[in-house]
């Protein structure tokens, strides 16, 4: 994402906060930052791949000037628009 290869229009968000935290902002070394509304109670940000890709790592920044960071998220896949899995750690646990 840092490199821009994936476009700002095969991102969505659940919701983003005004101004200037709006979902193309979660790249990787982005002056801000996506931030949801206070009112989402579970956030999400989905990447629309187009085609089969591997992911190997997942990479998060938080700001540290202001002491806000992600500490704990989960990863879930679909090959069809609304089938969404989890994925889940050798000892079958929610990642």
């Amino acid at each position: 994402m840092q490199s821009k290869e994936i476009t700002d229009d095969l991102i969505s968000s659940s919701t983003e906060l005004a101004g200037s935290y709006g979902k193309k902002y979660a790249r990787l070394m982005s002056h801000v930052a996506w931030i949801p509304t206070n009112e989402d109670t579970d956030p999400w940000i989905q990447v629309n791949f187009v085609l089969t890709v591997t992911i190997i790592e997942i990479l998060t920044q938080g700001r540290s000037i202001y002491t806000q960071w992600t500490r704990n998220y989960m990863v879930a896949f679909a090959q069809e628009a609304d089938y969404f899995q989890f994925y889940l750690t050798e000892n079958k646990q929610e990642k």
